[in-house]
């Protein structure tokens, strides 16, 4: 009887570990099939099972779809249709038999009265199906249900985290690109009626190369604009966080200068949306572009701090300051910096410190901290 007792209790921690094993799985990892899998073999071998099947419902009546599978797969059933899943939606409790075979069993995964997902079992035969094994995995099978509900829960979420992307990405491509696209083709027309007469003054009185020559910087910065937007896509798009983002910055900055750049990054990756990690991020990108190419300095530190909820990025460096030669060439990127600034519904503040260089602090408070 003590035997039996601890095979019970040994089947029982068994699963339990496979099930908690799997969720964590699910929450770290960006895949479903791998973990899954892993917890069907882990059923098919407590329950001495051929295949062990896990099934997610269709969309609008569609037949279920598989999801993991553990097994040969030369020993499983076909596919689970409508009929079953239909049948499995009108039981209650515990399982029933499939209709494909008396060898194997169907068991609903239910959220509340909701039939999100099912397993179906099969035994090499109908009399190898076990007794006392099978009763103790039906009071399990809740534990896989609520693991089916995070799954369907994570999926939710990475949809619309995908859609929050794709539409900051395409806010970011028209807010960053439509001015600089309108100016150039004022430009264009300008030098176009320029060059058709030139018998007759530009009403502003500019001639034709002052013209080209705005063309050729505002095309320039167009296409530097578009290329670092660009770079912030792609190092947000694949699956880094904000931290490593902001570290890829840095350090592809410090590979395209002779500054030491120095980071203290402060900030949680939770806090902010998609669309505010894309405007800091394009902030310290753009502040560290002038900073190799205006500054002359050889040290520069970028220090991303919060108190309370209010969060600051502070960029400063020992340069040359911005005195009036210099403010000139850097003030379109300033204005950029101030524009994402306010996006954010922040404020953006730039000093000359007495002990040279200069210094950019913007200060915000996320909108998910906004009360």
């Amino acid at each position: 009887m003590a035997s039996v007792e601890h095979a019970a209790r040994d089947v029982d921690e068994r699963f339990e570990s496979a099930t908690q094993d799997c969720l964590l799985e699910l929450v770290h990892s960006g895949s479903i099939r791998a973990p899954l899998t892993r917890l069907c073999d882990t059923c098919r071998a407590i329950l001495g099972a051929d295949t062990c099947e896990m099934y997610l419902s269709g969309v609008s009546g569609a037949e279920p779809v598989l999801v993991a599978a553990g097994g040969a797969a030369d020993k499983r059933l076909g596919p689970l249709d409508t009929r079953h899943w239909k049948a499995l939606a009108r039981l209650t409790t515990g399982y029933e038999a499939a209709a494909e075979s008396p060898r194997a069993l169907l068991f609903p995964l239910r959220h509340e009265r909701l039939l999100v997902a099912a397993l179906r079992i099969t035994w090499p035969t109908a009399k190898s199906i076990p007794g006392p094994e099978l009763e103790r995995f039906t009071r399990m099978v809740p534990l896989i249900a609520r693991i089916m509900i995070s799954v369907q829960l994570a999926q939710q979420q990475r949809r619309h985290d995908l859609y929050e992307e794709r539409a900051a990405i395409s806010r970011e491509l028209h807010d960053s690109l439509a001015q600089s696209l309108t100016y150039l083709k004022i430009q264009a027309s300008r030098l176009d009626q320029s060059l058709q007469n030139s018998s007759e003054p530009d009403p502003v009185g500019a001639p034709p190369e002052d013209i080209l020559g705005d063309l050729r910087e505002t095309l320039r910065d167009a296409y530097r604009q578009l290329r670092e937007l660009m770079t912030t896509f792609r190092l947000t798009m694949h699956g880094k966080s904000f931290r490593h983002a902001v570290r890829d910055s840095v350090d592809e900055f410090t590979t395209r200068s002779n500054i030491g750049f120095e980071l203290d990054n402060a900030w949680r990756d939770d806090v902010l949306s998609v669309e505010e990690e894309m405007q800091v991020l394009q902030i310290i990108r753009e502040a560290l572009y002038n900073i190799v190419r205006h500054s002359q300095a050889d040290h520069a530190r970028i220090s991303l701090t919060h108190h309370g909820n209010v969060h600051r990025l502070n960029i400063r460096d020992n340069g040359i300051g911005m005195h009036a030669g210099h403010r000139k060439l850097r003030n379109h990127g300033l204005v950029i910096m101030q524009e994402r600034a306010r996006r954010l519904d922040g404020a953006m503040r730039i000093a000359a410190p007495d002990e040279g260089g200069t210094q950019i602090e913007i200060k915000f408070t996320p909108r998910a901290m906004v009360h």
